[in-house]
């Protein structure tokens, strides 16, 4: 993205105590495929944005997961979807993913104060070292 939105950095972080991910869509395909289990697929694509009230949602098929508002164009979201051929009864599902080629940024609200951009790096340093360079504050 060549900017960033300050009405996004309000709407999500208002606070002032958000951050975002940037990725690319290859990335993101990249980062899950890589450390796919044998009977897990995943689906990715970008996020759709209809006007439910007009359009016709395809419900019987993983399309329908990629469909959002309208009024939430804004986003430009894409999203990754995991099928398991198992039978996972649970409330959540861990899926393994490259950090290393998922993120190719990490982006601090222009809105944190200068201890929010501290504690941002040295959490990252405690999982992934090598991506503390890829932490930047916004403008």
């Amino acid at each position: 993205m060549e900017h960033e939105s300050e009405a996004m950095w309000r709407l999500y972080a208002g606070t002032g105590a958000g951050i975002a991910i940037k990725t690319t869509f290859e990335s993101l395909e990249k980062a899950f495929k890589s450390c796919a289990e044998s009977n897990v697929k995943y689906k990715a694509g970008k996020v759709i944005y209809v006007d439910y009230d007009t359009c016709d949602i395809p419900l019987l098929n993983a399309m329908a997961l990629f469909h959002k508002k309208e009024s939430f164009s804004l986003e430009r979201e894409v999203r990754i979807v995991r099928f398991s051929d198992g039978n996972e009864d649970c409330p959540g599902i861990t899926c393994s993913a490259d950090l290393g080629e998922l993120i190719q940024e990490v982006v601090v609200s222009p809105l944190a104060d200068s201890w929010m951009f501290k504690v941002v790096k040295e959490t990252t340093a405690k999982f992934d070292a090598s991506l503390v360079k890829r932490i930047r504050k916004s403008k």
